[in-house]
C-alpha cells in the first residue's frame, strides 16, 4: 500500500475541494451570464429604438449666421438649415440635436456682435457662428472685420460657450489682394482662441446651379443639405469633447484616469 505524505495529501484534497466547489456553481454562474447577455440586448433594443432616440437630446446648438442659414426663399421650413442639420446629425449619428438659428438677411460681423445676450438666453450646448460672407461681398476692411470677430469670440468664451467657427472665403470675383487678406481673418482668429474651425461650407455651393437659387448665391433645398453635411461630422466631434469635459470635471475618479488627460 502507497503511503501519501502528509503534505502532498493536503495539496490533493485541496484541489479536489476547489474543484467540486468551482463545479457545483457552473450552473449559477451560467445563468447569470446567461441573464446578463439578455440584458445587454434589452437595452441595446431600447437604445435603438426609435422612441427612445426620439425622446433623448443630447444639445442645444445654436447657429448665429446671416440669409445662408435663415432659410431665405425657402418655402418649406422643413429645409431650412436648421431643421436639416438636426435631420442630418440624427440620421447619420444616432444624436439627436435641437438646433436653433439666430440670423438675419444682411448679417454682417459687426451687426452680430450685439446679439450675443440672444444666443446666451437660449442656453447652448455649442454656438455655431457662420458669418462674414456679406462682409467679403461688401469688401469690408479685413482688420475691422477680425476685430468684431475677436470681440465677438472673447465674449462667448467668457460665458464659457463651446464654439465652432465656420471658415469664409471671398467670393472668386472679389479682386486678389483683397481675397487674400479676407482669408486669412478667421483661421488667424481661431487660432486665438480654443474654438473649432470648420472649413467653409459654401465653397461648392455658391455658384453651382445644382445647390443655389437663381442668384446662383443662396442656397437651395439641396444646397442647405451640402452646407449640413460640412458641418456635421465636426459637430459630433465637438459634442463629444464637451460631454468627454464635463464627465471628466465632474467625476473625481474619471479625472484621474488616461483618458482625461488634457480635459
Amino acid at each position: 500500500m502507497c503511503i501519501l505524505p502528509d503534505s502532498v495529501y493536503y495539496v490533493y484534497m485541496s484541489r479536489q475541494f476547489t474543484t467540486t466547489f468551482i463545479r457545483s456553481f457552473y450552473p449559477t454562474l451560467a445563468a447569470f451570464a446567461a441573464h446578463l447577455l439578455l440584458a445587454a440586448c434589452l437595452w441595446a433594443l431600447v437604445l435603438a429604438s426609435p422612441a427612445f432616440a426620439e425622446s433623448r437630446v443630447e444639445g442645444k446648438v445654436v447657429v448665429l449666421g446671416d440669409d445662408l442659414v435663415n432659410g431665405y426663399e425657402l418655402f418649406d421650413e422643413e429645409d431650412a438649415f436648421g431643421p436639416t442639420l438636426e435631420r442630418y446629425v440624427f440620421e447619420n449619428n444616432r444624436v439627436k440635436i435641437d438646433v436653433e438659428v439666430i440670423a438675419q438677411d444682411g448679417a454682417t460681423v459687426l451687426s452680430s456682435v450685439g446679439l450675443i445676450p440672444h444666443v446666451m438666453a437660449a442656453k447652448p450646448d455649442v454656438v455655431l457662428i457662420a458669418l462674414g460672407y456679406n462682409d467679403a461681398l461688401a469688401e469690408n476692411d479685413p482688420d475691422v472685420i477680425y476685430n468684431n470677430l475677436d470681440t465677438l469670440l472673447r465674449e462667448l468664451d467668457r460665458v464659457g460657450a463651446y464654439v465652432m467657427l465656420v471658415g469664409v472665403e471671398a467670393p472668386p470675383h472679389i479682386n486678389h489682394r483683397y481675397a487674400t487678406r479676407f482669408n486669412d481673418v478667421f483661421p488667424k482668429v481661431t487660432r486665438r482662441y480654443r474654438v473649432m474651425y470648420v472649413p467653409s461650407m459654401i465653397k461648392e455651393i455658391v455658384g453651382n446651379p445644382h445647390y443655389t437659387q437663381p442668384d446662383r448665391y443662396h442656397p437651395n433645398k439641396f444646397g442647405v443639405v451640402e452646407m449640413a453635411k460640412v458641418v456635421a461630422p465636426f459637430l459630433h466631434r465637438m459634442m463629444k469633447q464637451m460631454h468627454r469635459s464635463e464627465i471628466c470635471h465632474k467625476d473625481p475618479f474619471s479625472r484621474k484616469s488616461e483618458w482625461c488627460r488634457g480635459y
